[in-house]
């Protein structure tokens, strides 16, 4: 006869299973829950007070190991995050909330730079999915499945992948995280970002890893919308880093790696296991209320009344957002939703290839070419589990046209407004003050030439990129649209990364 393990129990086995994430083994060897893996949830039928029962006791086993791992309290592994609505958590609550009484998931997508991606470590070592493994089984035993994306790209700004956060991060996200520290301070990029994420079909929280000084600005509008919060490790970090076991000597890779990117700006596998975890401890607590309310609310109404309650998604449009503070962020593309073909990976949507016109109106297909300029390294990443490709897509004089037929589906658009087709390319030059124009290259839109009639939007520009982007609305109609471009002028090549429409 089965028995049911006690609370007690519960406590103790999971513990035993967060030792094994929080001590010497790789995170890419760890077991932690048997009916969870990546991709795979085996939710097993259990009642509300199951559910409730067994998330209290995974939350208490994560808070315990982690304080007792850094030998602090929770009070001070969670001190430096900042919320900036006077509600603090409530949006994020509410969210987890109704992911579990819907046994639904939830999606934390971790958009950022190579530090973000874990460079000079294991992909799996990189702070994300610390914060997944430590978070999976909690989550799990609430109901709740739980995906991490880590997105991160190295030497690329959040622009221009956040005019399309959908394509890039995924439309099913529940919570965006901005982490471009050491490649962004540009406050129009950052409310950009924010406006994207609002206009997800979910409607996400925004965590923006450390608090950049614009935010206190931002934050005026958009801090109840995008439940916007910030949260720096360095603090703790710097009161650990001499003391603590956890912390101290520091280096990459738990196990011997050769990972690329084993550089002084780059994290160590100890720091990214401090991120995670507090990352992890903060997000506890917000769950952790959210089981409260899900208890209260059981035992005033019933289960099956509290998933009968409309828990859909209302749609954020352009109109819903606050007025724009950035005097250099058009309304062009900060009001509306935009869709996109990347040729740039890590991505959740299409690739810019799968969009290329393939018909015979457009001869079968293009000559232009994938070519990725940082080959070397995205190789060398491969093989510690990073998808970080800058690949582009390029022509010459002699490679002929290439065409996109783009489909207006309206996205996050109002009724009547007018459409819009982008593009984002690096240019044929290293003088970063030349514009489109300063080239003979052709641009259509159905047939047309528009190239006289674009706008210049913004630039991307690090030590990894130098990327411009351009839109216009003309001849831009109802339904399919078709962009082309071809390059008129010898000893130049264009290179596409981006092709955008609304």
């Amino acid at each position: 006869m089965f028995t049911r393990p006690s609370c007690r129990s519960r406590v103790l086995l999971l513990s035993q299973a967060l030792f094994v994430l929080l001590g010497s083994r790789p995170a890419e060897s760890l077991h932690l829950n048997a009916t969870h893996r990546e991709g795979r949830f085996l939710k097993a039928s259990r009642s509300a007070s199951e559910r409730i029962a067994d998330g209290e006791a995974a939350l208490e086993s994560l808070t315990q190991t982690t304080t007792s791992l850094y030998g602090v309290s929770e009070t001070v592994l969670t001190q430096d995050i900042k919320w900036y609505a006077k509600e603090g958590d409530a949006k994020l609550v509410s969210q987890f909330l109704r992911a579990i009484v819907l046994e639904d998931k939830f999606v934390v997508s971790v958009g950022g730079m190579s530090d973000t991606a874990g460079h000079g470590n294991m992909a799996s070592e990189a702070y994300p999915m610390v914060l997944a493994e430590a978070l999976k089984p909690v989550f799990a035993r609430a109901g709740v499945r739980l995906v991490v994306r880590n997105m991160g790209m190295g030497g690329v700004p959040s622009f221009p992948n956040s005019v399309c956060l959908g394509d890039f991060l995924g439309d099913d996200t529940d919570l965006v995280v901005w982490d471009y520290r050491m490649v962004e301070h540009d406050e129009h990029k950052g409310e950009l970002y924010l406006r994207q994420a609002l206009m997800l079909p979910r409607a996400p929280s925004v965590l923006f890893k450390r608090e950049q000084r614009y935010l206190q600005g931002l934050g005026k509008g958009y801090a109840e919308p995008a439940g916007l919060h910030a949260l720096d490790e360095t603090k703790l970090f710097n009161a650990l880093h001499q003391t603590s076991d956890a912390v101290k000597s520091d280096k990459f890779c738990n196990s011997r790696c050769t990972c690329p990117g084993q550089v002084r700006w780059h994290a160590g596998w100890k720091m990214h296991r401090l991120r995670g975890l507090q990352m992890a401890v903060l997000y506890a607590q917000s769950f952790s209320r959210a089981l409260a309310q899900f208890k209260h609310l059981v035992h005033e109404h019933g289960e099956e009344a509290l998933k009968a309650r409309d828990w859909s998604f209302k749609p954020v449009r352009g109109s819903d957002l606050p007025a724009l503070r950035s005097k250099n962020l058009s309304s062009r593309f900060a009001d509306s939703a935009f869709k996109c073909g990347l040729t740039w990976s890590p991505r959740m949507g299409r690739s810019l290839m799968d969009l290329v016109d393939t018909s015979e109106a457009a001869k079968g297909g293009t000559k232009w070419r994938l070519n990725d300029p940082n080959k070397r390294i995205s190789d060398g990443g491969k093989k510690c589990g990073y998808s970080d490709d800058k690949t582009q897509l390029e022509g010459t004089v002699h490679d002929g046209w290439v065409f996109f037929p783009l489909q207006r589906d309206g996205g996050g658009s109002s009724a009547g407004e007018e459409g819009t087709l982008g593009f984002c390319a690096e240019m044929p030059t290293k003088d970063k003050e030349k514009r489109i124009g300063d080239f003979e290259v052709l641009v259509l839109v159905n047939g047309e030439e528009v190239q006289d009639d674009l706008e210049f939007w913004m630039d991307a520009r690090t030590l990894g990129i130098s990327i411009q982007c351009y839109g216009t609305s003309k001849m831009v109609r109802a339904g399919e649209n078709v962009l082309g471009f071809r390059v008129m002028q010898s000893g130049i090549t264009l290179k596409l990364t981006h092709v955008i429409w609304r």
